[in-house]
């Protein structure tokens, strides 16, 4: 669940961010804590609303100096940092809230910090990572820990010119640290064309003559992160990481690792293997669960691969792969959702695959439950809309659609395809004005879009 800006957050959290904001203007600090708490439930990676929620924790706590309550605060948070550890790998989000509760009374406290860090991370949150790291390493400037932590926060980020400055910093502290030394080095293998210039370029500071000119490094690198990341190399790994496995057996994150290499070698039903043992001694998690899913279908596909093109019951042979796979899909993402009931994300790929099947009247109550997720409330809206379509029910389409826009702030692809639906409709009901606005809003910030322009042209003709 990757951060969104506020443009991207929908009415009702940014209506609890507001309110958050008007409480701090009154330092009545509970009422902010409770508000932006509130937000960041329906939106963990709602960047501005945490980072306000942690300039309110400051102020509050600026105003709280005493010896006493430092040390109170301090101990009094000890069986919270157990909790939140505990809920770290398993429940991230889960753990982030625990650790705002700690930061709620004591915003400096390095451990929470460290753990809101890991839970982020593992929610694939890393500007919310990165957010406490710094924090962390603004009152531990010399720790090397911190320092390396949010080094590889940055790399989760995608910051690597921010991760080489703090390994070159490191280096430059410690010659001798070969550890350090050999990050950096492998480091320059994953920098990215969008790190050769235009970065620079957004700060004002460079051209596209700098773009240019790095390009030709830039390809280069993107080559040796290809031959580092080869198949070779992947095996070479496995190798490493299955003896170590060996030594200790009940190592579950070298379990782990070994199950990544083979997933990432190919060899799925040993990835499958090592992955289902894992959740056998629940060390798994739906996560884990919906990689093994993925894992299962790739191995369908790998099985169409491998069949011979010339045989004369080819297509009949690659059917019956796509039909058990098909099979498998529904089945496995059906038990999933009874598994996990409260598991959104789950049960909207439940739903899409009934819509998919063409099971309109299983698939509408599964997205109308679904709609209730932030990240999925919007394409919810819209699946609804595309049954109500197939169903022949368009004034209740319209009102799905109409719904979802209601949603969308700014102007994305997903609008656009959401306008040019609804224009879509209101076409085939002889609405022409009400439709050519639709088709307006999409010409007026991308005229390339389908066949917007034929549309608008034909319009004033």
């Amino acid at each position: 669940m990757p951060e969104k800006n506020t443009s991207e957050i929908p009415r009702d959290v940014r209506d609890l961010f507001e309110k958050g904001n008007a409480a701090v203007q009154k330092e009545n600090w509970d009422y902010a804590f409770l508000f932006y708490l509130q937000a960041l439930q329906k939106e963990p990676g709602y960047l501005e609303c945490r980072q306000a929620l942690r300039a309110a924790q400051v102020s509050k706590a600026n105003r709280s100096t005493s010896f006493f309550k430092k040390v109170m605060g301090a101990a009094g948070s000890s069986p919270a940092i157990a909790k939140a550890n505990m809920l770290v790998s398993k429940k991230p989000l889960d753990a982030i809230a625990t650790c705002e509760d700690i930061l709620n009374s004591d915003p400096n406290n390095t451990t929470a910090h460290n753990l809101l860090a890991q839970a982020a991370l593992n929610a694939d949150l890393p500007k919310t990572a990165i957010f406490s790291l710094e924090n962390n390493r603004k009152n531990n400037p010399t720790d090397r820990g911190v320092a390396m932590a949010l080094a590889n926060a940055y790399i989760a980020a995608k910051a690597f010119s921010k991760a080489e400055n703090i390994y070159q910093d490191l280096l430059n502290k410690d010659r001798n640290d070969t550890e350090v030394a050999n990050l950096l080095k492998n480091l320059s293998a994953n920098k990215t064309l969008q790190e050769g210039g235009y970065e620079a370029l957004a700060d004002g500071k460079g051209s596209y003559r700098d773009i240019l000119k790095n390009k030709e490094e830039a390809i280069a690198l993107e080559q040796e992160n290809k031959q580092v990341r080869s198949i070779e190399q992947t095996l070479k790994l496995l190798d490493e990481a299955v003896d170590k496995l060996r030594e200790d057996p009940s190592n579950f994150m070298q379990a782990k690792i070994v199950a990544d290499l083979y997933a990432q070698a190919k060899d799925y039903d040993k990835a499958i293997k090592y992955y289902g043992m894992l959740m056998e001694v629940g060390a798994g998690d739906a996560n884990m669960e919906r990689i093994v899913n993925e894992l299962k279908v790739k191995r369908f596909d790998q099985q169409v691969i491998a069949l011979d093109k010339e045989s004369p019951d080819y297509a009949q042979q690659r059917a019956e792969i796509e039909r058990q796979k098909a099979e498998f899909q529904i089945e496995d993402v059906k038990r999933r959702v009874e598994k996990y009931p409260n598991d959104l994300l789950i049960r909207y790929d439940y739903a899409v695959m009934l819509l998919k099947l063409a099971r309109y009247n299983e698939a509408l109550p599964e997205f109308q439950k679904t709609r209730n997720h932030g990240n999925r409330r919007v394409p919810s809206l819209v699946q609804m809309a595309r049954i109500f379509i197939a169903t022949g029910k368009t004034d209740f389409a319209i009102a799905r659609l109409q719904d979802a826009l209601k949603e969308k702030v700014g102007m994305d692809e997903e609008k656009k395809d959401i306008l040019y639906m609804l224009g879509g409709l209101y076409e085939k009901m002889s609405k022409r004005e009400e439709a050519m606005e639709q088709y307006k809003v999409i010409y007026e910030v991308d005229a390339g879009y389908k066949d917007v322009a034929q549309k608008v042209d034909d319009y004033y003709k």
